[in-house]
């Protein structure tokens, strides 16, 4: 369990902004909605070593810096730190200085029981219906690993409509025989989105060497058959050489 009050060092004027709450119920959607143009940080603690929320907040919040540790130094006086508290997290336990102001939001679902945070947030949003009961929370890292793309969006599209058990919330980033990141973002109930592209250069030299990995919230997930279907849209070596050059090759005609 973090130790946030041997931590963190900030100035008194520095925001500590807190966020816990259901899963799936949109928290890291709404601290992307409260960052504005003044210096702002984020941590997702339990997720330090799965950075798919930190990646696509650096991509929306060009003022956000995302940290991979709470901080032990002082941050800039007047600015944010936004900290987003895994479900795995006991935010009861979570203690910080008593001159820090800190602000503590729990992100429900419409259907969650508001009486079980009632004596720890300051605030209490509405969000996005998710399960109310513990779900099964399960990732993948694919950091280094090309998908064909097609493959890759008849998986999604195979995951979402429930072919590997009920699934409540499932996002993911992950790489293309593009050269190119996707952003892919499900929530049960909402019109599914189309993947998009993120704001990252192309890769068409190698392997990326960047985060890439999938996370899956739902119920009877059969983890098996997910990572046995992933395996069909990887790309070997050989392969990803074949497409980078086929990309570089339509990128220098357009050029002309």
């Amino acid at each position: 369990m973090p130790d946030a009050s041997a931590a963190v060092s900030t100035p008194a004027s520095t925001g500590l902004v807190l966020v816990a709450g259901t899963p799936g119920s949109g928290k890291t959607d709404w601290i992307r909605s409260q960052v504005g143009s003044s210096p702002a940080y984020f941590i997702h603690l339990g997720a330090e070593d799965f950075p798919l929320d930190a990646v696509v907040l650096a991509q929306s919040c060009p003022s956000l810096q995302v940290l991979t540790a709470l901080p032990s130094q002082e941050l800039p006086e007047g600015s944010v730190l936004y900290v987003e508290c895994g479900y795995s997290i006991d935010v009861q336990s979570l203690l910080f200085p008593d001159d820090l102001t800190v602000r503590r939001i729990a992100m429900l679902s419409p259907d969650a029981p508001a009486k079980d945070w009632e004596t720890w947030a300051d605030e209490q949003v509405v969000g996005l219906k998710g399960p109310i009961a513990p779900p099964q929370i399960w990732r993948l890292k694919l950091s280094g690993q090309v998908l064909e793309t097609a493959s890759l969006e008849i998986f999604w599209q195979e995951l979402c409509l429930g072919a590997y058990g009920q699934v409540d919330r499932a996002k993911g980033i992950f790489e293309v025989s593009e050269g190119i990141p996707l952003l892919a973002d499900y929530t049960s109930g909402v019109e599914t989105r189309e993947m998009t592209e993120l704001n990252l250069p192309r890769n068409l030299e190698g392997r990326p060497d960047r985060f890439s990995g999938i996370e899956v919230l739902g119920c009877d997930l059969e983890t098996g058959a997910i990572v046995e279907t992933l395996k069909l849209c990887l790309l070997t070596d050989e392969q990803v050489t074949m497409y980078q050059a086929q990309v570089r090759s339509a990128l220098q005609e357009e050029d002309l």
